[in-house]
């Protein structure tokens, strides 16, 4: 049973206010305090002076409002990655130098001068630094905050509403996500928190007395976060080859020594050992033996195939590889029939006689490695091994198995090492005290009565904290679901549950006076992953509504970004958070280009789409025919050249199960029925009448027999 935060109720007499959250376990509350007198304007300059606050002379002694709110970007991102001082101010160098017009780090906007006369330029710039060092007194408002995975766009509607003062984020910050725990904060003290843990920007505009302030991330800014991922794309792939070099000692070993190896073997090295048992054999060794130019085509997402008998693209397979491939697959089982041959798995389907593919004469061995990219920020070494052979009668059959050989993850990002990181800390006073972090699940179901689930968010976690300690807590948010008892501490000094807790979040916290900061280590590629909350509360509305999705949600699910859709982690939040359980169908690889060709189409067309007859191709407008013929014809490697009297009578049909469709009671036909079919019919008696049938496990193309 999904949770919903709840909120403390609006309090006249003490002037606490209330603000209710965003659906589901995305949750906010706030408050602003201030003294009767504040109503009063002050001055010429109409400025509200919060209660208590220091005074806008003591203020400017310190430091103008601009300087203090907003961190400098290239500070602000090296507290958070793991990049040298050093190497991450040359970075910024060169950043620069390859920007046009000065410094993009602007909080109140340059003037536009007009005039070369020198008298001019400096009394313009002279009343641009008067500007810059204005202070702002109704920024020391205080303001008390409750907010968990909010998007930035929300948290300063709840600002504007508690302080008075106009505040907004641009639309390069505006879906970003937060968590915030903080009582009676300066807004200017909030805002400079952001500044700090975001490296974003707050910008000023309009006239003294009604300034705006808006939230927005420099080109600067941008372009380091860029670099921040090409940085952790390279030490991925280091990672991942560092993997594989853990395969290379035991390349002498044959496949049934390896099994043998194997069977003695415990933890990682038994994993190793039995991968070279099985499909890894051939791979491996395909692998250490890549050229340069080999290895550049596979790092750029080519998939590299191997054959015994190579046709087309393939390359040659040398016999005794080949025959160490069939070695690995001694559960494929080649037998002659009459109509040439069959081969699987199972032994019983070949009784009385199963043959080992690697017995059988003219068995033919296929092997390729490719990289899987989709998940940003890891890269995943993909396999198969496969044993075939040709018919007599003409054509092949083959039995491919697939499989995972490494994966690499940058270092720094897996493993932030908090205890290293915040050493100086660990004799604080402030870090003495005993602490237990219990934190409560705010979306997904537990599986059992100890909530081992995973149903934790990185914001249960903060409020935990913040509840445990008292301090205020400020956090970036990126769905993932963490096991409850993972993040469980029990009386733990302080330090050191901060430190147990971050490194299990993959976060990096810091200290900051007395706030606590939290970073995701991989923040420049999470940020790419995450869905924007407006889009989840709407879809997350809808299928409440209507009991499920309709085909025009499911398109526009996938028509979302392939970074947002490829993370597990957000499929994952999609489900259990937000309870959108037909993410999967959405998101599916196989599925998603013909999710979106239905985008393309009107709703018209997409609701003829899926009558019993189907929508026709010449029913389509161009651009939508030309995505047809490349959805059909295009799978083919020997496809001919298409003529388009032979698409006449060709059409495409979509079996949505509507929203409340009931289940069926028999298991069989529940576990048979899918949400949704795409069904092509094309082709013609030139080409042959085909049909491709797509549903989420599966895509079959043959011959039409409907026809």
């Amino acid at each position: 049973m999904r949770r919903r935060c709840r909120f403390g109720r609006s309090d006249s007499a003490t002037g606490m206010a209330s603000v209710a959250a965003t659906p589901r376990f995305v949750s906010g509350a706030a408050a602003a305090t201030f003294s009767p007198n504040e109503q009063k304007r002050s001055g010429s300059s109409g400025e509200r002076i919060a209660a208590g606050a220091p005074s806008p002379a003591r203020i400017a002694e310190e430091e103008d409002d601009l300087s203090y709110i907003n961190a400098d970007t290239g500070t602000a991102l090296a507290r958070w990655t793991h990049l040298p001082p050093d190497e991450l101010a040359e970075l910024e160098k060169k950043l620069r130098e390859s920007i046009k017009g000065g410094d993009t780090f602007v909080s109140v906007p340059l003037p536009k001068i007009a005039s070369t006369d020198s008298q001019v330029v400096a009394a313009v710039l002279a009343a641009y630094q008067r500007e810059a060092a204005i202070i702002d007194a109704r920024l020391a408002r205080k303001v008390t905050l409750s907010l968990k995975a909010t998007a930035f766009s929300d948290l300063c509607r709840q600002l504007s509403e508690l302080t008075g003062i106009d505040f907004a984020a641009a639309r390069t910050v505006a879906d970003d996500k937060i968590t915030l725990f903080c009582k009676d904060r300066p807004a200017r003290d909030i805002m400079r928190q952001i500044s700090t843990l975001f490296g974003f920007t707050w910008e000023r505009t309009g006239e003294e007395g009604a300034y705006r302030y808006r939230l927005a991330q420099s080109l600067r800014a941008q372009l380091l976060e860029e670099e921040l991922r090409n940085k952790d794309r390279n030490e991925a792939l280091i990672a991942l080859d560092r993997e594989m070099e853990k395969y290379r000692k035991y390349q002498d070993l044959s496949p049934e020594q390896a099994r043998k190896m194997g069977e003695t073997a415990s933890g990682d090295e038994q994993k190793l050992l039995q991968n070279l048992g099985g499909i890894g054999w051939g791979p491996s060794r395909l692998y250490f033996g890549l050229s340069a130019a080999e290895l550049a085509a596979l790092h750029n997402g080519q998939k590299l195939s191997f054959n015994s008998h190579p046709q087309n693209t393939e390359q040659s397979l040398p016999p005794d590889l080949a025959r160490g491939v069939l070695g690995s697959l001694p559960d494929v089982y080649i037998k002659k029939s009459e109509h040439g041959f069959e081969i699987g798995t199972h032994g019983s389907m070949f009784m009385p006689n199963p043959s080992p593919a690697i017995s059988v004469e003219g068995a033919q061995a296929t092997a390729s490695i490719a990289i899987d990219r989709t998940e940003l920020g890891q890269f995943t070494l993909r396999v198969t091994s496969g044993a075939g052979i040709a018919s007599p009668y003409g054509g092949a059959v083959s039995h491919n198995k697939s499989g995972t050989l490494a994966v690499g993850i940058s270092p720094s990002v897996s493993d932030p090492k908090n205890a290293e990181a915040n050493a100086r800390l660990k004799d604080d006073p402030s870090m003495q005290t005993y602490i237990a972090v219990r934190p409560e699940p705010s979306c997904g179901q537990k599986s059992d009565e100890t909530g081992s689930s995973h149903g934790v968010t990185s914001a249960d976690v903060l409020e935990a904290l913040h509840k445990a300690t008292g301090k205020d807590v400020i956090g970036d948010y990126y769905t993932r679901l963490y096991e409850r008892r993972a993040v469980t501490v029990e009386n733990t000094l302080l330090f050191d549950a901060l430190n147990q807790v971050s490194d299990t979040l993959r976060v990096r916290w810091k200290k900051d006076g007395d706030w606590l900061q939290f970073r995701s280590t991989s923040f420049f590629n999470d940020r790419l992953k995450e869905v924007p909350n407006r889009l989840l509360a709407r879809w997350d509305a809808a299928r409440r509504r209507n009991v499920g999705l309709s085909l025009d949600e499911m398109v526009e699910i996938a028509q979302i970004a392939d970074t947002q859709l490829d993370s597990k982690n957000m499929a994952e939040g999609a489900r259990l958070c937000w309870g959108l359980k037909e993410w999967d169908a959405a998101r599916r690889e196989n599925l998603r280009p013909h999710w979106r060709f239905l985008g393309s189409l009107s709703p018209a067309l997409r609701r003829e789409a899926q009558t019993a007859k189907g929508l026709s191709f010449g029913r389509l407008p161009l651009g939508p025919q030309q995505q047809f013929i490349a959805l059909t014809f295009g799978r083919q490697t020997d496809a001919p050249a298409v003529n388009w009297e032979d698409m006449a009578g060709a059409t495409i049909q979509v079996d949505f199960l509507p929203p409340g469709t009931p289940q069926p009671v028999d298991e069989t036909a529940r576990r048979n029925q899918k949400p949704v079919t795409f069904t092509y019919r094309y082709g013609s008696k030139t080409t042959g009448r085909r049909k491709l049938v797509l549903t989420p496990n599966s895509s079959m193309s043959g011959t039409d027999s409907d026809k």
